[in-house]
């Protein structure tokens, strides 16, 4: 099943089609290689988890992991919502530098030991600082090849993010659009 049969079959609530037509312009394609084979992906800035939901639904074998400082929504909403799925919730803060944050994170890489991932979408924070930071902290956690994906890149942003190397970098527009294409 494609991404967006699943989203409208299941009614999963993430924006990721809606608002800003990611699946549509980019996951639906992206992702399809990927569809099959045995995968780890992980998702930072979870809040309900339902971007979760749907990507253990689309990826056949999958390991998937989901990361967040759970403080707009509690951890403990988080983990019912995602209960009957094999999952793996963590909380860590994915860039910020005082200690709390740096034991999160360190407590993350000795849990996943020597997994890298294949996928990982950057939806925490939007700020050109926590983008560009988490970037640095999770790029190590890549497997050769993969896909690192960072929604909701603001125009402020794309100046400070352009100065990472061998990156690829699709900037799309609100409605998920390739920047500078007329839809």
């Amino acid at each position: 099943m494609k991404l967006l049969e699943i989203l409208n079959t299941k009614k999963y609530k993430t924006d990721k089609h809606t608002t800003h037509q990611y699946i549509q312009e980019y996951y639906e394609t992206a992702f399809a290689p990927y569809k099959d084979k045995s995968i780890s992906l992980l998702e930072i800035g979870v809040l309900h988890g339902e971007s979760l939901k749907l990507w253990h639904d689309y990826f056949s074998s999958a390991e998937i992991h989901g990361i967040d400082i759970y403080h707009r929504v509690s951890y403990e909403n988080v983990i019912n919502n995602v209960k009957n799925l094999d999952v793996k919730l963590h909380e860590v803060d994915s860039f910020k530098e005082n200690e709390y944050a740096v034991n999160t994170r360190e407590r993350f890489f000795e849990a996943i030991k020597t997994t890298k991932f294949d996928i990982i979408i950057d939806d925490g924070l939007h700020s050109a600082e926590s983008q560009f930071k988490t970037f640095h902290n999770f790029k190590s956690c890549m497997n050769k090849g993969g896909i690192y994906v960072i929604e909701d890149i603001r125009d402020s942003s794309v100046q400070h993010l352009s100065t990472i190397d061998n990156i690829e970098f699709l900037h799309l527009n609100d409605k998920g659009h390739p920047a500078g294409k007329q839809y």
